[in-house]
C-alpha cells in the first residue's frame, strides 16, 4: 500500500512538472531539481523508467526552446541586413530594425548612428526612463565608435544572458551593414562624379575645338581682309591656349594622384607675384566691369617657393573670383602679415557657396553646379590643385562664405622666410645646448 502511494505521488509530481514545462518552457533547472528530489523518495523500476522518460522530455523541450531562440535571432539578423539593402535611407532602415526587436527581444529599442555631418536617432516601443530597465551596446566600425544600440524593458521582463548576446550580435551586424551601405553610397557618388566629369571634359574640349576648326576652315575657304584674318588667328590662338590649359590641369591632377608634383624652391617676393597675377587678369575683370583691387601693404614679404606654381595658385583663385562675380561686382586681393606668416586673401561679392557644398569645395571633380546647363565653364579641378600646391609650399588654405549670393573669401597662409630661418636657428641653438 505504501509502495503504491509513493508511485501515485511520483506520477502526480511528474505530471505537474511536465505540464509546467510544456506551458512555460522556463525554469528547467528548477524542475530538474524537483525530479531529483522525487527520485530520492521512490524506488521501483517503473518509477525510474518514468523519470528517465521525463528526462528525455526535458531535454527535447530544452533543445526545442534553444532552436526557437536561435531561429528568432537568425531572422532578426537577416532582417537587419535586408533592411540596409532595401532602403537607401539609413534612417528608414534603422527604424525598421528597431521595430523588429520589439516585442520579441525587448519592450523598447533605440538606435543612434552618427557621422561627420549628421546624426540619426530612432526609437521603437518603450523609451528608457528611471522606471524601466535598459542597457546599451556600442556600434563600432573599424574600431571607430559610430553609435549605440539600446534595449529597454519593463520590470516584468528581466534581461538575461540571451538578451545581451542578441544585442551584441545585432550591433555587430548593424555596424557591418552601415559600413557596407556607406561604401556603396561612396562608390555610387564616385561613379556619378566620374560621369559628370567626363561630360564636362568633353564639353570643355569641344568648345575651343569648334572655334579652332571653324576659323581654320574660314581662313582656307575665303579671301579675308587683314583685320578679319588677324581676328581669326587671335581666336585660334586663344582657344588653343585654353585647350593647352585644360590638358595641363589634367596632367597636374594625375601627378598629384601619383605624388609626382615637385616645387623648385627659391625666394619669392609675394607682392610682385600678386601684381603679375592681377595684371594678367585685369582685362577679364574689365570685360565684366568688375572693380579688381590689390593691396600688397607697405612691408615686403618673402617666402620660399616655386614662382611658376605660386603664380598658378593665384591665377586660379583670382580667375575663379572673376568668373563667379556678376557684372559690376568687386574682387579684392590683399596681402598682410600675421606673426611669422604671410596672409593672402582673395574675396569677392559673387554668388557665394552653399553650406552643404562648402566642405567639398577642394575635392577634385566637384562642382556646385554639375549639370549640363551650368552657366560657368571649368572642370572642377582647379581648387584641388590649388590646395595641393599650397600644402607643398608648407602653407594652408581655407574658404569662407556666408551663403549663396553673399560672396566668398579664400585665405592662404604661408611661412615667411625670415620666420623659417629664425625657427631653424632656434632649433640649432637648442640642439647645441643639449649637446
Amino acid at each position: 500500500m505504501q509502495h503504491f502511494a509513493r508511485n501515485t505521488a511520483a506520477y502526480a509530481v511528474l505530471s505537474i512538472c511536465l505540464a509546467l514545462t510544456v506551458l512555460t518552457h522556463e525554469s528547467l533547472e528548477e524542475l530538474t531539481t524537483v525530479t531529483a528530489w522525487v527520485r530520492s523518495l521512490i524506488t521501483g523500476a517503473g518509477v525510474f523508467f518514468a523519470f528517465a522518460m521525463f528526462g528525455v522530455v526535458l531535454s527535447q523541450i530544452g533543445a526545442r526552446t534553444n532552436a526557437e531562440a536561435s531561429e528568432k535571432r537568425t531572422r532578426l539578423l537577416a532582417h537587419a541586413t535586408r533592411m540596409f539593402i532595401i532602403h537607401s535611407d539609413e534612417g528608414v532602415a534603422l527604424q525598421a530594425i528597431a521595430g523588429s526587436v520589439v516585442p520579441l527581444f525587448a519592450d523598447g529599442c533605440g538606435i543612434t548612428v552618427v557621422t561627420d555631418v549628421s546624426r540619426v536617432e530612432v526609437f521603437a516601443g518603450l523609451r528608457p526612463d528611471r522606471s524601466n530597465e535598459s542597457f546599451s551596446v556600442p556600434l563600432e566600425m573599424r574600431g571607430e565608435h559610430i553609435g549605440d544600440l539600446s534595449f529597454v524593458s519593463t520590470r516584468n521582463r528581466a534581461f538575461d544572458a540571451q538578451s545581451f548576446a542578441v544585442a551584441n550580435e545585432l550591433g555587430r551586424v548593424m555596424a557591418s551593414a552601415v559600413e557596407t551601405s556607406r561604401l556603396h553610397k561612396k562608390a555610387e557618388e564616385a561613379n556619378r562624379l566620374k560621369d559628370e566629369f567626363l561630360a564636362t571634359l568633353s564639353h570643355e574640349l569641344r568648345t575651343p575645338l569648334n572655334a579652332i576648326i571653324g576659323w581654320s576652315h574660314f581662313l582656307r575657304s575665303a579671301a579675308l581682309d587683314e583685320g578679319t584674318r588677324q581676328r581669326a588667328l587671335e581666336t585660334i590662338e586663344r582657344n588653343a591656349r585654353q585647350q593647352a590649359q585644360i590638358v595641363s590641369d589634367l596632367l597636374d591632377v594625375s601627378r598629384i594622384v601619383l605624388g609626382q608634383v615637385r616645387v623648385e624652391r627659391s625666394p619669392i617676393e609675394l607682392g610682385a607675384v600678386l601684381r603679375e597675377a592681377v595684371d594678367s587678369l585685369r582685362c577679364a575683370a574689365q570685360a565684366k566691369q568688375l572693380d579688381l583691387r590689390l593691396d600688397t601693404g607697405s612691408e615686403p614679404m618673402t617666402v620660399a617657393g616655386d614662382r611658376a606654381r605660386f603664380h598658378q595658385i593665384m591665377w586660379n583663385l583670382i580667375s575663379n573670383a572673376i568668373k563667379f562675380t556678376p557684372l559690376e561686382g568687386r574682387v579684392e586681393v590683399a596681402l598682410s602679415r600675421d606673426g611669422g606668416s604671410s596672409v593672402i586673401r582673395v574675396s569677392d561679392t559673387g554668388q557665394g557657396i552653399s553650406p552643404e557644398f562648402l566642405p567639398f569645395i577642394f575635392e577634385p571633380f566637384r562642382q556646385a553646379d554639375g549639370s549640363s546647363t551650368r552657366s560657368h565653364g571649368g572642370l572642377g579641378i582647379g581648387l584641388a590643385i590649388v590646395r595641393h600646391l599650397v600644402e607643398l609650399h608648407g602653407g594652408t588654405i581655407e574658404v569662407a562664405s556666408p551663403g549663396p549670393h553673399q560672396g566668398t573669401t579664400f585665405e592662404i597662409r604661408l611661412p615667411l622666410m625670415a620666420a623659417v630661418a629664425a625657427n631653424r636657428e632656434d632649433s640649432h641653438d637648442e640642439q647645441h645646448q643639449h649637446a
